[in-house]
């Protein structure tokens, strides 16, 4: 099996025929090509990598897929104002190749029954469709996912960056970076590790470049790999890289080693599933 990037972004600077959001992070004319990833990936012998949309935009991120079908594989973003449309879902990823969607809100906190949720149209398509749900969302919601999944048992969750929060707000650094202040362990550890008991639950290894305070190897996250990986084991988790945040600094080459760095004593198997088994599995590459 594959050595797999779990989550890297591709996209052009923004354009008629390339539409995408605007963010600091992402100014208009900021590009991150995915030929400077492939580029990137066959130096340091990755073989796959799970590309994910900055925006609801398709365009572009189907563009790659078509053209490196065997190489990726595409994790959409879904409008919260569309979140409702079932229908789009489907045609999103019949036209655009997606195998899933990346999830920024679920419902309003107090929301008592999975209907209830503003995604739920949504998460019921994903869950016809086999699709993923990339979930990034604040802490209040992240609560809320076990009603869904109580409901939609075949449901597939990936938890983004080793279940940190969505932040209402963030810096940005000298390298355009995000550099996000909280608590180590962040708030929504305990609801991650409930979530381990749902089997199709996986997180993901990455972001820990936002979330310490320490420079790489970022030790201070160590008690956090730990914990997640004793409740959910080698095989739900899921090693990327979030490039092109991480390229320069600390780049791409560390931070394939931090699975080295945190869990130095996984099994050749155990190791071989973070860095791209559990990925390969997931989406079936």
């Amino acid at each position: 099996m594959p050595t797999m990037d779990g989550h890297a972004h591709v996209f052009k600077a923004l354009s008629e025929h390339y539409p995408r959001a605007v963010h600091p992070m992402y100014p208009p004319h900021l590009e991150a090509p995915v030929e400077e990833l492939l580029s990137t990936m066959q130096t340091h012998r990755v073989e796959k990598a799970i590309l994910v949309a900055l925006s609801p935009h398709d365009e572009y991120l189907g563009e790659c897929l078509s053209s490196h079908p065997n190489r990726l594989a595409g994790i959409g973003v879904l409008d919260p104002s569309r979140s409702s449309d079932a229908e789009g879902v489907h045609r999103r990823f019949s036209e655009s190749g997606l195998r899933g969607l990346r999830v920024h809100h679920l419902g309003a906190q107090g929301s008592t029954r999975a209907q209830e949720l503003d995604a739920w149209p949504a998460l019921q398509a994903l869950s016809e469709l086999e699709g993923i749900v990339w979930l990034y969302v604040p802490a209040e919601e992240l609560e809320l996912l076990p009603m869904a999944l109580d409901h939609l048992p075949g449901l597939r969750v990936v938890i983004n960056h080793l279940g940190w929060p969505l932040p209402n707000e963030f810096k940005i650094d000298t390298l355009g970076r995000p550099t996000i202040k909280g608590t180590i362990p962040a708030t929504t550890l305990k609801t991650v590790l409930v979530l381990s008991h749902y089997a199709n639950v996986h997180v993901m290894f990455s972001g820990q470049y936002a979330f310490s305070r320490e420079d790489y190897p970022f030790a201070d996250l160590g008690r956090v790999v730990w914990t997640i990986y004793k409740e959910y084991g080698a095989g739900r988790m899921i090693w990327a890289s979030d490039y092109p945040w991480t390229k320069e600094v600390p780049g791409y080459g560390p931070q394939l080693q931090l699975v080295d760095h945190f869990l130095p004593n996984l099994s050749p198997e155990e190791r071989a599933a973070i860095m791209g088994n559990s990925a390969a599995r997931l989406f079936g590459l």
